[in-house]
């Protein structure tokens, strides 16, 4: 990956690597050489859909021991905002225990945004502020001035 990235010229800074937590860890060491060379290269991991795969106690274990910057917690459990909260709440104290960035998948009503903020969690991301556009629509939308000799 960081052979194409220099190939691109792609800054490794400006690139999120997001590893789901869809499979349980089983040689975390695996896993911790193929990300740190990412990681000590710029490249920021996160932990994505955290919550739906195997967060087990001892996959616990094994996440505190990878090279992840980044945990994003999964829509589901945004889902229950304000209503049910008593996932959430845990989510962010491990993470915060574990000093990552907490990312908010899925945020969809202003209420379950203030809940969030009132949490302290600085990144949402939900059909509330936008959803999935081609990159016409994206670039028309939120980069200036003429977009006719931009490129993704």
């Amino acid at each position: 990956m960081l052979a194409l990235l220099a190939r691109y010229r792609i800054a490794p800074g400006t690139l999120v690597l997001e590893v789901t937590e869809s499979r349980r860890i089983d040689d975390p060491q695996a896993i911790i050489s193929l990300l740190r060379p990412l990681r000590e290269a710029g490249v920021r991991i996160a932990l994505d859909d955290f919550g739906m795969g195997y967060a087990g106690l001892r996959q616990l274990q094994h996440i505190k021991s990878l090279p992840v910057d980044i945990l994003k917690i999964d829509k589901v459990f945004i889902d229950m905002l304000p209503d049910d909260i008593s996932m959430v709440p845990a989510i962010i104290q491990l993470a915060r225990g574990l000093n990552l960035h907490i990312v908010a998948e899925g945020v969809e009503t202003d209420t379950q945004y203030r809940w969030l903020q009132e949490a302290g969690v600085e990144t949402v991301q939900g059909y509330l502020f936008g959803c999935a556009m081609p990159p016409e629509a994206f670039m028309a939308r939120f980069l200036p001035g003429d977009v006719e000799d931009a490129s993704l």
